[in-house]
């Protein structure tokens, strides 16, 4: 039940009551079958049987009143199926996430009656939803575990948790209820959810699985999911986090009615599989597999990477053909950026435990394309969560219309003399992006995607693209890289200092020399305003005079974001000993704030003698923050850890090769973290799933490496104790 609930659900579901149906001998149903060979679910079968309804409802004593407001608000006003007289069964559930993953799910469901449909049984499962099963099994007589109430979130029980103590109360599994609800309740002081509170849960549920159906081609579940949700949301009050249901769901009917109304299957392509119009694309005309292209837009379905972050528009095949095609493309994609409603099947959402969803229209595709074939950017996200979807045909137009009009001023126009010109242009936005172009190798290009810039940092010493501009002068592209730098220090822009420092690195790579007098002035702007490139300046100017001593000033007084500060540490490398920075690192190691923000990143120190010092004085702290767990999973291992600090984490689930049996429970120590994050390849072999005695000789063999000066082992391979 904990995974069925906690994780998000996407497979099937009904809500209008019907008549109750005549009780009649189902038949055999299929053996359970757990094991799938397909990487995406089948399509449902459609239409969904209607949710069962089984009259009035006498409620037993022993219930708490809270829970019989549940379950009454649940079925007898908002028509839940009602799994009253239904056989409990062991059930084969797919479920799947809006990160793209899939799962199967094995836990107990009330059987439907009636016949099979394309082979499969309906169920009412634990989220109070209906499901075609992947595999129906035995009849649960005895009391089964899968009742067990999932952890809770945030310090309080979801409310989606006791949905399935409203399930088994109106089952007639007071039993079962009683425990759920139990188990619910006793380890918070806080007040069970309210019924309104429980049925927003639920509506969630439906609304959640109907994107996740959508996101991987189950269009029948997802158009029923969204016609019911439809019906469902003005019997469920609004709350806090519900402003964009209406329009999430409106978004996710009308589309995929319009899918219907189609009438062809097709199902969204998996990444790496090439159709034969792609195989014999070389030889056809291009703006013929332009259009082809354009209709399978609504297909696109590349997955979110990271939250807040994208949806990597760029690793979809059909959008990385499209950009492949060059010029060929520009046009038919403006017209779709401009005029197309369709949707993709790729969804952006800010957290994935908030209760929002954009479905990307196929316009996104269309920027993405046309931003990667100009190498430009035309819109900013305003935040993490923000898209141009969310920006309706006002924004798509403008859009459109600045990327047309950066279209005719320089398709005809070389890149680089592009480059050059941009960097001349009154626009403060433009100038970064354009100097790093310069100064990118020319195997390289940058991907874009939702306006997120991903540049590879391989080949680092080939030809430069901006190589044919090394003759330009008044002016060269120097003293363009000198003035921009000034300039951007000055404009009123938000990002302003980011992109001065992108400006300042593409001036570094393009003429170290030449460039050090305009560096040297940003370096004392960013030792006042505190910029990113900071180290990487100090680092660069080491040898001027007084940089140094400037930068030991500054590190011992800035206010340094804790992530940033054992990167802000690089120029010590090298220059532990000048006279103005020695000790200088071992003070601020000692303030145990900056300790723990070098701990954070121990590889970041492990080249400076007070910090191999500091990782040693760790090594030696045994204090148990935690607990490792080996778990009988296919051979797997977590842990947990809570460090004196206050702050804690964890992790799973790992392969536990080479180590503990399942079932092993170990404690995790400091200093088990610290060798964690220094081991092979980098250093001496650890693992967190060894035996005490084990972890407790690799700490040995670390020590000594650190001892030593940590030379790299420059692999996996070292003998392990």
């Amino acid at each position: 039940m904990s995974r069925l609930l906690l994780l998000v659900l996407c497979a099937c579901g009904a809500v209008s009551p019907v008549p109750e149906t005549p009780a009649a001998d189902a038949p055999e149903p299929p053996a359970p079958n757990p094991t799938y060979e397909t990487t995406r679910l089948e399509r449902s079968p459609s239409p969904f049987p209607g949710a069962p309804h089984r009259g009035s409802w006498t409620p037993d004593p022993r219930l708490p009143a809270e829970l019989v407001a549940i379950v009454r608000r649940l079925f007898d006003e908002l028509g839940a199926p009602d799994p009253r007289g239904l056989e409990t069964r062991r059930v084969a559930l797919r479920i799947g996430t809006v990160w793209g993953s899939e799962d199967s799910v094995e836990t107990i469901g009330w059987l439907l009656p009636g016949e099979p449909v394309d082979g499969r049984r309906f169920v009412i499962a634990l989220d109070g939803l209906i499901y075609a099963a992947e595999g129906v099994g035995d009849a649960v007589t005895a009391r089964p575990s899968h009742a067990e109430a999932p952890p809770e979130i945030d310090g309080s029980p979801s409310p989606q948790s006791f949905l399935a103590a409203a399930l088994f109360a109106r089952a007639g599994n007071v039993d079962e209820a009683l425990a759920a609800w139990t188990s619910l309740t006793s380890e918070t002081e806080r007040a069970p959810p309210s019924p309104s509170a429980v049925a927003s849960g639920w509506l969630w549920l439906r609304i959640e699985r109907g994107y996740c159906a959508h996101m991987r081609g189950d269009d029948p579940l997802a158009l029923h999911d969204a016609t019911r949700a439809q019906a469902l949301l003005p019997q469920v009050p609004s709350g806090r986090g519900q402003d964009t249901w209406p329009s999430m769901v409106e978004a996710l009917l009308r589309d995929q009615r319009r899918r219907s109304e189609e009438g062809e299957v097709r199902m969204p392509r998996a990444p790496g599989a090439e159709t034969q119009a792609e195989v014999d694309s070389a030889e056809r005309d291009p703006a013929v597999r332009v259009a082809e292209l354009v209709r399978e837009l609504d297909q696109v379905s590349a997955r979110q990477m990271m939250q807040p972050g994208g949806v990597m528009l760029t690793m979809d095949p059909i959008v990385e053909e499209l950009i492949a095609l060059g010029d060929a493309a520009v046009e038919p994609m403006l017209t779709v950026l401009e005029t197309d409603q369709r949707l993709t099947r790729s969804v952006h959402f800010w957290r994935d435990f908030a209760r929002s969803r954009t479905i990307l229209g196929v316009h996104e595709a269309a920027y993405t394309v046309l931003a990667n074939i100009l190498e430009t950017d035309f819109f900013r996200a305003s935040a993490t969560g923000d898209n141009l979807t969310l920006h309706g045909m006002e924004g798509r137009r403008a859009t459109a219309a600045r990327i047309r009009a950066y279209w005719q001023r320089f398709r005809a126009m070389p890149e680089h003399e592009r480059w050059y010109v941009l960097l001349q242009d009154d626009d403060p936005q433009r100038w970064a992006p354009a100097a790093l172009t310069i100064v990118m190798p020319e195997s390289q290009r940058a991907t874009r995607s939702m306006g997120i810039r991903f540049v590879r940092e391989d080949d680092a010493n080939q030809r430069l693209r901006g190589e044919p501009l090394r003759d330009r002068r008044r002016p060269s592209v120097t003293e363009l890289l000198g003035r921009r730098l000034r300039d951007l220090r000055a404009a009123p822009i938000t990002n302003a200092i980011n992109l001065s420092c992108d400006v300042a690195t593409a001036a570094r790579r393009w003429d170290p020399r030449g460039s050090r007098r305009a560096l040297r002035q940003h370096l004392e702007a960013c030792f006042e305003e505190d910029c990113p490139c900071t180290a990487e300046l100090v680092e660069a100017l080491a040898e001027e005079r007084g940089v140094l001593a400037r930068y030991a000033r500054w590190i011992q007084s800035a206010n340094i974001e804790a992530y940033r500060f054992p990167f802000a540490l690089r120029p010590f490398r090298g220059n532990e000993d000048h006279p103005s920075l020695q000790g200088v690192l071992s003070r601020l190691l000692e303030k145990p704030e900056r300790r723990d923000a070098a701990l954070r990143e121990p590889r970041e120190i492990l080249n400076l003698a007070a910090g191999r010092q500091l990782l040693l004085r760790e090594l030696g702290r045994t204090n148990v923050v935690g607990e490792i767990h080996v778990e009988d999973d296919d051979g797997r291992f977590s842990f947990s850890y809570q460090t004196s600090a206050s702050s804690g984490g964890g992790g799973g689930s790992y392969a536990n090769n080479d180590a503990e049996p399942a079932g092993t429970e170990m404690p995790l120590r400091q200093c088990d973290l610290i060798a964690r994050d220094l081991a092979a390849p980098l250093g001496p072999p650890f693992q967190l799933n060894w035996s005490v005695p084990r972890r407790d000789q690799a700490l040995a063999a670390m020590r000594a490496w650190l001892e030593a000066g940590a030379p790299r082992t420059g692999s996996n391979e070292a003998e392990s104790p």
